[in-house]
C-alpha cells in the first residue's frame, strides 16, 4: 500500500484538543501535514498543537474556538488563511451528545446544544474556509459524527 504522503499539505481539524479530533490531528502530522487545532478548550488544545510540533516537527497552530459562535469561526478561519494560505484539509471533529437519556426525557437544552455543535458548528467551519478551499482548485472536507 502506498505511504499517505501530506508534506506541505495544512489539515484544519476541530474539537482537535481531545477525542478522535486529536488522534486524527497527529495522525495527519505523522504523514507531514501543518495542523491547526481548533478547540474550545485552551488548555489541551494548547498542549495538542505543542505535543504535535515536538513529536512530529511540524507547523502546528492553536486556535481557542467555541464553532457554534460564526463570528469566531469567521475570525478563527480569517487567522487559518493569514497564516497558512491554504486549507488542504478541513475535518470536522467536535462533536456533542446528550447521555442516553429516552427523548421524551430528554432536557431541550441539551438538545439544542447537540443541534448547535454537530450541525451548525460543521456548517459554520465549512462555510467560512470553503472559499479558500475551492479557489485553490483541490481540497478535502471529512465529517466525522459521533458521540
Amino acid at each position: 500500500m502506498k505511504e499517505l504522503d501530506l508534506t506541505k499539505r495544512v489539515s484544519v481539524i476541530t474539537g482537535a484538543a481531545g477525542g478522535i479530533g486529536r488522534q486524527v490531528a497527529y495522525t495527519f502530522a505523522a504523514h507531514g501535514s501543518d495542523i491547526v487545532v481548533i478547540d474550545i478548550n485552551e488548555k489541551e488544545g494548547k498542549e495538542v498543537a505543542s505535543g504535535i510540533e515536538k513529536k512530529h516537527r511540524v507547523k502546528a497552530l492553536f486556535i481557542p474556538c467555541d464553532i457554534t459562535d460564526y463570528d469566531k469561526v469567521s475570525a478563527a478561519a480569517g487567522k487559518i488563511i493569514k497564516e497558512f494560505k491554504r486549507v488542504d484539509n478541513l475535518i470536522t471533529a467536535a462533536g456533542y451528545g446528550p447521555d442516553k437519556t429516552p427523548v421524551e426525557e430528554l432536557d431541550l437544552s441539551q438538545w439544542k446544544k447537540a443541534i448547535d455543535i454537530n450541525l451548525n458548528g460543521t456548517f459554520y467551519i465549512i462555510h467560512a474556509l470553503i472559499g479558500q478551499m475551492i479557489s485553490q482548485g483541490k481540497a478535502n472536507i471529512i465529517i466525522i459524527i459521533h458521540q
